[in-house]
């Protein structure tokens, strides 16, 4: 019942929303850009009640600027201005698709990264670097579920063999060659309508020192 078409509407039931899918007896995963701001101090994105904690990956910035500059084809200047600014996410009110319409405040870099640390206060913030994650998949994972069992109070128990194939199938180059044979919807075109590779660099050949 909401007109998500009214940005200000749909900010006045982020919390409403989550209230309504939080009813559900489980631990649920919301995946976000956004940072963690309070619209006219009146209108969270969400607040300690809803979500039950914070997993946070960070990246190198100067990793992210090369990436971002390539998925959006702008001057690694241009890219570093962008996430140095506050910036917002799709928001295309003629786009057909439904979710494209909706706008994610990301915020800049530095309060994108910094505002999610108000779940530190509470002991319910995990900060994952990126780059551990790629070097050493397997103890940064178990890590993350770690976390997630000790924030749902659940008993920890860990399925090898699925831990192993989870890191498998979402390893970097399995995703590229998904890409290469169905595509990927987030990636966008080119001038000339070509689709620009989403999955270009990975950490082995995305070398910071531009």
């Amino acid at each position: 019942g909401i007109d998500i078409k009214n940005h200000n509407e749909t900010i006045k039931n982020y919390v409403k929303v989550q209230e309504t899918f939080n009813k559900k007896n489980a631990v649920q995963f919301l995946k976000t850009h956004s940072y963690l701001f309070n619209f006219n101090k009146q209108h969270p994105f969400t607040n300690f009640n809803n979500s039950l904690g914070v997993i946070y990956i960070v990246r190198d910035p100067r990793s992210v600027v090369k990436s971002f500059a390539n998925h959006n084809q702008m001057s690694l200047e241009e890219a570093t201005n962008k996430i140095l600014e506050f910036t917002t996410l799709t928001g295309e009110k003629h786009s057909l698709n439904m979710k494209e319409q909706i706008v994610t405040h990301m915020g800049s870099w530095s309060s994108n990264y910094n505002t999610w640390k108000e779940f530190k206060k509470l002991d319910r913030y995990l900060l994952i670097k990126y780059e551990n994650l790629v070097l050493d998949t397997e103890k940064t994972f178990v890590e993350i579920l770690n976390f997630i069992f000790q924030l749902g109070k659940l008993n920890i128990k860990i399925d090898v063999n699925k831990l192993k194939n989870t890191i498998e199938s979402t390893s970097f180059s399995k995703m590229q060659k998904l890409e290469k044979n169905l595509g990927f919807p987030e990636a966008l075109k080119d001038n000339e309508g070509k689709r620009i590779t989403f999955f270009k660099y990975g950490l082995k050949n995305n070398n910071p020192n531009y």
